[in-house]
């Protein structure tokens, strides 16, 4: 009887927030025509470039890369906690090994070896692909992570999160949360000051890891201080779902926060392609305040403009895990075979774009029909202790500090 109340009422609480859940799935195909944009981008090389750069795509993809994945670990935070609080600690954990850990090692290593090929052939040409790719297959580093780096993070905040949930009463946490929300309402001096604390925080830590010589870890596959921006982004949004107040809020439009937002995200991305230790000190200290600033921008726009369910919302939910974990070989192989074409880089881009998009989506309709390929890429298996009561799933070494945001996210 329990059970059938705690379904019926975490039922009833997605449909209440479903604009959130569109809007996640929505952060995560944004993946799509910003890794494409990634390619003529002149600030930085990614996997496969173009000898057309673009300044405008440049700038698109820098700007939209401030806020794309804080805001998606926002909403993380707050479907983690939503399920949490009803199904406990342990269940919820195990439910985020299959739907975390199972796409993670599938992936990199069904997909990602093909995004290895569409370096090579872009880089050693038909020629030398198969020793450039061979190469890269047999060394252990980023190249098997490329964008799952997410995953990785969401594995680390999931298991921060249950194990607080776990010691909540040891902790108090209950009490100490709500104490805490307490301060921070007492207005937005001092919920500017906490941002502050927050990105002084993070840049601290940074430097930190530099000076402790552990700013990259496993040849860059996990980038310490990078994990420390996101994870207060995180469990902001977890204290969203403490408090249904907070979240009524913070997704009403307050046009103060949104002049902030832009301006944070506008001065991230001035600083984030310089080198120099003290620019990449402020991208640290900007980032989670950007996060957590630019998610109240999209939330409350979403809550305004996604607040129906229709087919295309619901398409779009349902396969946005699976579109965002295979797009980058459509993308780079798309890319790679423009190569030899010469066109306009605002034409390329929206034709590789609506290519990878049709690509990664006959992907999904292709997985949604197997057994096995659903667990593969969605975690999703008759064993998953949450599969009836959620679909809310969600889903270089050099010198200094650690650049914070990589060619891939």
């Amino acid at each position: 009887m329990k059970n059938d109340h705690a379904s019926s009422g975490l039922a009833r609480d997605i449909e209440r927030w479903d604009y959130l859940d569109q809007l996640r799935a929505g952060l995560m195909v944004l993946g799509i025509p910003y890794h494409v944009a990634l390619v003529y981008a002149s600030h930085s090389s990614w996997i496969v470039n173009s000898p057309e750069e673009s300044t405008l795509l440049t700038w698109a993809a820098q700007f939209s890369h401030t806020f794309r994945m804080p805001a998606f670990f926002v909403l993380a935070g707050f479907f983690a906690l939503l399920i949490i609080r009803r199904r406990g600690a342990a269940p919820w954990w195990r439910s985020r090994l299959y739907r975390l850990v199972i796409p993670l090692i599938a992936t990199a290593l069904m997909v990602n070896p093909m995004i290895m090929a569409a370096n090579s052939y872009a880089e050693a040409g038909l020629d030398g692909m198969l020793e450039h790719w061979t190469a890269q297959i047999t060394s252990f580093g980023e190249p098997w992570q490329v964008h799952l780096w997410f995953l990785v993070h969401l594995l680390i905040f999931s298991a921060v999160l249950a194990a607080l949930w776990h010691f909540k009463d040891q902790l108090a946490l209950e009490a100490r949360t709500h104490a805490l929300q307490n301060v921070l309402e007492r207005g937005p001096v001092v919920f500017g000051l906490a941002l502050l604390a927050i990105g002084g925080a993070t840049a601290g830590f940074a430097v930190a890891a530099k000076l402790a010589g552990v700013s990259y870890l496993w040849d860059g596959i996990l980038i310490p201080a990078r994990v420390v921006a996101n994870l207060p982004v995180f469990l902001f949004g977890a204290m969203l779902a403490f408090r249904r107040d907070w979240l009524e809020r913070f997704t009403r439009p307050h046009a103060g926060l949104w002049v902030a937002a832009f301006l944070s995200a506008s001065a991230l991305a001035v600083i984030t392609p310089i080198e120099e230790a003290l620019p990449r000190m402020g991208t640290y200290f900007l980032a989670p305040i950007t996060g957590i600033l630019f998610a109240h921008v999209l939330m409350s726009a979403a809550r305004r403009y996604l607040n129906r369910s229709t087919p295309l919302s619901r398409a779009l939910v349902d396969a946005s895990m699976t579109m965002y974990l295979v797009h980058i070989a459509f993308v780079t192989w798309f890319c790679a075979l423009f190569l030899s074409i010469t066109m306009n880089p605002l034409l390329e881009f929206g034709l590789i774009t609506v290519l990878s998009l049709l690509g990664s989506y006959a992907t999904h309709l292709i997985v949604r029909r197997s057994k096995l390929l659903l667990l593969l890429f969605n975690g999703r298996s008759e064993r998953d202790p949450l599969r009836s009561q959620s679909r809310l799933s969600t889903a270089q070494p050099g010198a200094g500090l650690a650049a914070p945001q990589r060619m891939v996210s």
